[in-house]
Formats: structure tokens, sequence, C-alpha cells
């Protein structure tokens, strides 16, 4: 069994051409036909519901984590599913003072009789609180766990910073685990011309690696200032 997962900051689905089109992501996302989804920088507001409009236009189901409230508005991330969730939960994260709060949500689906969990994050722009904020998902046991894990997000680190190294302690890189993988590693963001690499899926020692990459294409270059990142997985047997 194959399972294709997938990152994806959209930033509010406002491309760079100004335009908030919710469509425009659900029509890479069904392009690309993942399994698993882990969406970063999604608005419910007076204009609608972001991740209930994609939802639907995929047909997969939606698990919504609100990390910041502004009047009528709820921001945050969330995760689709093509296969049955069959139980999530969400975690704030530690932070400074007056800086914008992060939270990391976490989900469990049924995948061909396989229990597989996907923690999906944002972690900040300031090292110190990304530093606390991976600190807090190594202790609390989100990431460090027996099955099958996925984990996925706009971690705002660079593959030579201190973060990555010790993320990468812990689990595998989808990148550099893929059979025979570029030596030149694509860059996430900015989407028009990728030149640094922010986005990332990780994986437990229990999934297998086929394939990973960053897929290009004109409207993957507008829709959003991150390109997405995606992984094709083998589970493990039964």
């Amino acid at each position: 069994m194959t399972l294709r997962v997938m990152s994806y900051n959209v930033r509010g689905c406002r491309g760079l051409d100004s335009r908030a089109a919710p469509w425009r992501i659900a029509r890479i996302i069904a392009s690309l036909e993942p399994d698993l989804v882990a969406l970063q920088e999604i608005f419910i507001d007076r204009h609608g519901d972001q991740i209930d409009a994609i939802a639907q236009r995929v047909g997969m189901s939606h698990i919504f984590c609100e990390t910041v409230t502004t009047g009528h508005s709820r921001y945050g991330h969330a995760i689709l599913s093509r296969h049955p969730v069959e139980r999530s939960r969400s975690e704030r994260l530690p932070g400074l003072p007056l800086s914008e709060p992060r939270s990391a949500l976490w989900a469990s689906a049924r995948v061909d009789g396989t229990l597989v969990s996907l923690c999906a994050t944002h972690l900040s722009l300031d090292p110190i609180e990304r530093t606390r904020q991976l600190d807090a998902l190594l202790s609390n046991h989100v990431i460090g766990h027996d099955g099958p894990l996925v984990f996925g997000g706009d971690l705002n680190a660079t593959p030579r910073g201190r973060l990555y190294r010790r993320l990468s302690g812990e689990l595998c890189d989808t990148w550099l685990a893929q059979k025979n993988p570029p030596r030149r590693r694509p860059g996430t963001w900015p989407a028009l011309l990728p030149l640094v690499t922010l986005d990332y899926l990780f994986v437990s020692r229990h999934l297998r690696v086929e394939r990973a990459w960053v897929p290009s294409g004109h409207e993957v270059a507008i829709a959003s200032d991150h390109r997405p990142v995606l992984a094709d997985l083998t589970l493990p047997c039964r």
C-alpha cells in the first residue's frame, strides 16, 4: 500500500496576483492526488470557510486547528484526509510574550488497516521560539511514539540549521530518505523563484520513502508564496 502525503503553506489562499482563491489551492491538491495533507495559514472568516471549501472540492474530510482569533476571523492550519480519521487533537506550543501563537495538529487515519499518524505544524520565525516549540513536540511524545508517523509543515528553518539537525536525528527527512535523491534540493520559498527550503515532510522509520518532490508549474508558482512538498510512502506490512 502506497500513501501520498503533502504539506502546503497556502498563505490564506491568497496568490501572488492578490486574489484569495481557495478553488485554486483545491485544484492544485486535486491534481497531485494526496491521501493526507497538512495545510498552513488557512482562514475561516466572513468571506467564507477556506478549509471547508477546499475539502468539498477535493472530496476529503478535514480537521481545523485554530491558532489566532481576531473578531470574526479564525486563522490556523488543517489536515485533509482521504482515509477515515479515528482520533485527533491539537497542542498549543510555547512562545515568547506578544508573539504569534503557534500550535500543532495531530490526527490518526486508518489506511488499509494500518493506523498512520500525521503531526502538522507551523513553527515560529524566531529561532528561540522554534527551539522551544520543537522541544515541546519531542518531549510530549507528539513526535516520539511507536507507530507510523508523518511530521510535516512550514518549519521556518533551513536544512543547515540546528533545528533541522535535531529533528532529522529523530525522524527521516523524506527528501534524503527517497531512493536516489537528486543532488540539488529544491527550494519551497518564495514560490515564484524558490531559493530557500522552509517546508518539510519527515517520517518515522516504520515508513519507506519511494519518492519525494516539490511540484512546479505556473499555478503552483502563483497560488501562494510557498510551494508544496510531497512524498510517496510505502506502509509496513500488517
